[in-house]
């Protein structure tokens, strides 16, 4: 298995015995340690609630849970679905108490340990046949409701309730249905290593954090689909060696826990001379194929942090959706990548091609406000042939340094395709693809779009080479080779050339030379008459 993984888990309680296990409300049968259902290590705890509310949690002599992302990860398991009460009756619950020996207290659904916090997180009507689950919580965050004054900086009791709403076991196999392993508090993993020839991939990361040693429950898998709880994070600052990661036509999906906004994320980091590279998709022969889709389901939404120094993201023909916001930097590359319903992305730099940015989500948690962010004329030119579909302000720039060239930039039922916070007046130079036509300028200043012209060349012979050059120079401005169909066109800014030389050469043809050729706003149409050459002699080889 290429790769060496790291994680950041702390145990609270592995629930390999009973020790240190509180039994709250009615238990048909009080849980016991077994190795029949183990998960993780020797021993799991199972027992049995049938009618009734039961909770089980696990002591510590005090976790602040207020440091660094702190969350926790706890596995368990009802096999009893259809008799469990619904998520509003809080059939499947994560709680937290800061009490050392707490009590139940409250009123169904509402009720819970003393000084605790208390989150549903499934029911008979959200559930119908999981098994084990590695739910994930935020203890900072909001609850589904609190009972007293819990003090997330001391949790003394960790764990589970539940309420079975109807019986179980009325023959004579009396089922332990709530069964549950290792609790733990921590964010997710590292990975490291990993070279070109032998990449990294999301399988091995995997088969890393389900070794029966381990179970973190980061990143779990069913029929295909890869289901991600926690942070993973590609690479260190410090690392001695170089760390590679590439995959193909994988799924990745954030999974729907109460866990901080923040909190899913992809991160990547490198140190200088070992670069750290992640690549989703292929890319070959100008494709891009083969890529991933990586989404959050329900409420979860994600983070791509790729802009630090040291680093490669690379994504060929991927989805992306429910994406709270992105970065990357210069080295970074996106072809023929989708974006929708997520939030802003920041390429500083990057190359982005044949791309789509739609359905900007600009309602909570993402909030955003623009599609893409650009910084300086240079990083604009990184960005060609890509389409901005239905966001709310597409593009946001906010330098006025220097005229912006669109290349193949289409926009449609955006609110505004440009939003220029720059404070001053922005010029945007068109090719015959480029349609903005709608902007703002809250800070002030304005934008003005510039319409490209055409220059086009009639009645070429066929495998005719043309080049133009800026008038008196030897700038080439557009050139193409092989032309069979008898035209050549150039898409220019009026504003920029206003006189060109044009080289025409075809195989039996005299070369023709056109010099200081006054092109304008209107554009210009030039048929050609080439003439045969007598003198050409071509021998076979």
């Amino acid at each position: 298995m290429p790769g060496s993984f790291t994680h950041d888990f702390n145990d609270i309680n592995l629930a390999e015995a009973v020790t240190n296990w509180l039994e709250l409300g009615t238990w048909g049968a009080s849980f016991v340690a077994t190795p029949d259902i183990r998960l993780e290590g020797t021993n799991d705890l199972w027992g049995r609630i049938t009618a009734n509310y039961g909770w089980a949690l696990a002591s510590h002599a005090g976790l602040d849970l207020t440091i660094n992302e702190r969350h926790i990860f706890f596995w368990s398991r009802n096999i009893t679905w259809p008799k469990t009460g619904t998520l509003a009756q809080g059939g499947w619950r994560i709680c937290l108490s800061s009490d050392t020996t707490p009590t139940i207290t409250g009123s169904a659904p509402n009720n819970g340990p003393t000084n605790s916090k208390n989150w549903a997180v499934g029911g008979s009507d959200t559930e119908i046949a999981t098994g084990w689950v590695c739910y994930v919580i935020d203890p900072q965050g909001t609850s589904t409701f609190d009972i007293g004054s819990p003090t997330v900086s001391s949790m003394k009791r960790m764990g589970l309730g539940a309420y079975i709403s109807g019986t179980v076991g009325g023959g004579s196999v009396k089922p332990m249905n709530i069964n549950f392993s290792a609790i733990r508090y921590g964010t997710g993993l590292t990975i490291n290593a990993g070279t070109e020839g032998a990449p990294v991939t999301l399988p091995d990361i995997y088969t890393y954090d389900a070794d029966s040693t381990r179970m973190f429950g980061v990143i779990t898998s069913a029929n295909g689909i890869y289901f991600c709880g926690g942070k993973l994070r590609f690479g260190t600052a410090a690392q001695s060696a170089i760390t590679y990661f590439k995959d193909t036509n994988r799924v990745i999906v954030f999974q729907n826990f109460p866990v901080a906004t923040t909190f899913y994320e992809l991160i990547l980091a490198g140190a200088a001379s070992y670069v750290t590279t992640v690549q989703l998709g292929n890319y070959s022969n100008s494709i891009a194929s083969d890529g991933f889709t990586i989404r959050g389901v329900g409420n979860a939404i994600w983070t791509l942090s790729a802009s630090a120094s040291n680093t490669i993201f690379k994504a060929y023909a991927s989805v992306f959706s429910e994406m709270k916001a992105g970065a990357l930097n210069s080295s970074g590359v996106l072809r023929s990548c989708t974006f929708s319903n997520s939030g802003t992305l920041t390429p500083n730099g990057a190359t982005i091609a044949d791309c789509i940015f739609q359905n900007l989500k600009t309602t909570s948690p993402i909030s955003a406000t623009n599609a893409l962010i650009i910084n300086s004329k240079a990083e604009m030119d990184a960005v060609t042939n890509t389409q901005f579909i239905n966001c709310n302000r597409a593009i946001r720039i906010t330098s006025d340094a220097e005229e912006y060239s669109f290349v193949g930039l289409k926009f449609s039922g955006n609110t505004y395709d440009i939003e220029n916070t720059s404070g001053g007046d922005v010029v945007i130079n068109l090719d015959d693809i480029s349609n903005p036509t709608t902007s703002i300028s809250p800070s002030g200043g304005s934008v003005t779009f510039v319409a490209s012209a055409t220059l086009s060349l009639t009645g070429l012979q066929v495998d005719t080479e043309v080049r133009v050059y800026n008038h008196g120079t030897s700038t080439e401005l557009a050139g193409e080779e092989d032309i069979d169909d008898g035209v050549f066109d150039w898409a220019y800014n009026p504003s920029t050339y206003t006189a060109v030389d044009i080289h025409i050469v075809s195989v039996d043809y005299i070369d023709i030379w056109l010099d200081n050729i006054s092109i304008g706003a209107g554009g210009l149409t030039i048929p050609i008459q080439q003439q045969y050459d007598r003198q050409y002699f071509n021998p076979p080889p």
